[in-house]
């Protein structure tokens, strides 16, 4: 039996918030199963605004002043934001016995996507044995995906740095 849940605590693995202030952390987590909702400056989508929306080209420009950075460090800090989610989205951590109890999830916290799997095998060991090993599945997925959150977040800085020198600016 399989049963999809939106949400899980937020205390099993560290938050990632990289460039989210602190009220669209809180925004973002009593939404956490939208996936339409960027929080980095606001969310202001791909990070490269259409050359042909003058409007859209002001409000990115606007958004840099006000942060007193670049329009085109924003934009690049943008694209970063956006690969980091992407590498979230898909990134997926199995832990758990496939034969009792697994668990399936992402690299956010809390995760967009999170599997709980309990079998028939898994049944037949009692629910207290089921909650055991669900606890340890769960602390387990969640030690996975705070790796994996920390691999893509270096990933990011990487591709920063890499960007950033391309432009000859590091």
């Amino acid at each position: 039996m399989k049963i999809h849940v939106a949400l899980i605590s937020s205390a099993l693995a560290a938050s990632v918030s990289a460039f989210a202030p602190q009220l669209l952390q809180q925004q973002q987590h009593l939404a956490a199963s939208s996936s339409t909702r960027l929080y980095m400056f606001g969310g202001a989508g791909a990070g490269v605004p259409s050359e042909d929306d003058p409007e859209e080209q002001q409000a990115m420009a606007a958004a840099a002043k006000q942060m007193g950075i670049p329009l085109d460090e924003y934009k690049l800090g943008m694209r970063a934001r956006n690969k980091l989610m992407a590498q979230l989205d898909s990134a997926r951590c199995q832990t758990g016995d496939a034969g009792t109890v697994a668990i399936e999830r992402d690299a956010h916290n809390p995760p967009k996507h999170l599997e709980v799997t309990v079998t028939e095998a898994g049944k037949a060991l009692g629910a207290e044995q089921v909650a055991k090993k669900l606890v340890v599945a769960l602390k387990d997925a969640a030690a996975a995906s705070k790796k994996k959150r920390a691999e893509a977040q270096q990933d990011m800085m990487k591709f920063i740095s890499d960007e950033m020198k391309a432009a000859g600016k590091a």
